[in-house]
């Protein structure tokens, strides 16, 4: 895999270290690729991924957070696939409880698109913006509608869709 930097660089090249996860750069002062370049960390389960670090010379310092995945599945990583890290140092997981955290949806409904944006992401949800043609002039770039509504219980994490005027001058008068 590193072969053609190897031959590039010549004697200035990093080692190749053949490691349980595949080949890995020995950058000469304690560093290695850490083991989630090509190899990723998310989507084992606790126990894998444990053990794979720990053969690696890396700690996991596994937190629980809520998801959807299973129970015990790793869902996030830190450092990210493709850092690399100092042999030794800390691999952050984020580990699933098995269920994401429900709360209330805001109410959104007369906001503008940047405010209900910015207090529906705050809440933890992502947004999907729907165009809506109205012809008042006054609705142009307010939420009209939302889905699901405002005080609803919904899974962090999931999408709540917001209808937002698109001021037409004429629209509907013929």
């Amino acid at each position: 895999m590193f072969a053609p930097l190897q031959k590039r660089l010549g004697s200035k090249a990093p080692r190749v270290v053949r490691t349980e996860m595949g080949d890995q750069l020995d950058c000469g002062n304690g560093t290695l690729g850490l083991p989630i370049g090509g190899f990723l960390i998310v989507g084992m389960d606790l126990a894998t991924a444990q053990r794979t670090l720990s053969q690696a010379n890396f700690t996991a310092v596994p937190t629980n957070v809520p998801s959807l995945q299973p129970a015990g599945t790793v869902v996030g990583q830190s450092p990210s696939a493709g850092s690399h890290a100092i042999l030794g140092s800390a691999v952050a997981l984020s580990v699933s409880t098995g269920h994401a955290t429900k709360s209330a949806v805001p109410n959104v409904i007369g906001m503008s698109q940047a405010d209900a944006t910015a207090a529906l992401q705050r809440a933890g949800f992502k947004v999907n913006v729907v165009d809506v043609p109205t012809s008042d002039r006054k609705q142009n770039g307010v939420v009209l509608d939302q889905d699901p509504k405002g005080g609803q219980q919904a899974q962090q994490g999931s999408t709540v869709s917001i209808a937002v005027g698109q001021y037409q001058k004429g629209h509907g008068h013929h």
